[in-house]
């Protein structure tokens, strides 16, 4: 893949609201409050007649773990039906940058994008069989990125009912502000 741009602060792969894959420079992080940022961003305008979808487009963004003052700026483009490629700078002139490093990158997936992986993509994940009858749902925070990960909750979960799933939510929230 040709060099990574100066001013690429950030790249996300994003799949029907997944987070497939991230990059970052070696001085920045991306906060998880701020990726979630970034996904409902791209969500919100990328419905099937969202402006997103058809040609690469330019966002100015504030992610306020990342920065509360300032913005960084998203370029932000469809690379199948199904997969967005968004890249992220603090220059709001480095669109022509981002847009020619969008199109290596977006040569190299397409070269490499099997048919399996485009199913999956595809498809939604599935909810996550317990190894325990007695483990309804859980949350794993993977420390050294400070990412969240969670199986769905199986339509026969006792959380399957709003009430309930709102219930455990808050009961995540008060032990992570435990913790």
């Amino acid at each position: 893949l040709a060099a990574r741009p100066s001013t690429l602060l950030f790249a996300l792969l994003l799949s029907r609201g997944t987070l497939v894959a991230t990059l970052r420079s070696k001085h920045a992080s991306l906060q998880p409050a701020d990726t979630l940022l970034v996904m409902n961003a791209v969500a919100a305008s990328s419905s099937d007649a969202g402006q997103f979808r058809e040609d690469q487009s330019w966002l100015p963004i504030c992610l306020p773990q990342h920065d509360a003052r300032g913005f960084v700026y998203a370029h932000i483009s469809f690379v199948t039906e199904e997969l967005c490629l968004v890249l992220l700078s603090p220059d709001r002139e480095a669109f022509p940058q981002l847009s020619e490093h969008r199109d290596a990158i977006v040569n190299k997936i397409s070269a490499s994008l099997s048919p399996s992986l485009t199913e999956a993509l595809a498809s939604p994940l599935p909810p996550l069989p317990p190894a325990n009858p007695e483990i309804f749902h859980f949350v794993y925070k993977l420390h050294a990125t400070g990412q969240y990960t969670s199986p769905r909750i199986h339509c026969s979960s006792p959380y399957a009912q709003r009430g309930a799933l709102k219930r455990l939510l808050r009961q995540y929230q008060l032990a992570h502000a435990r913790v």
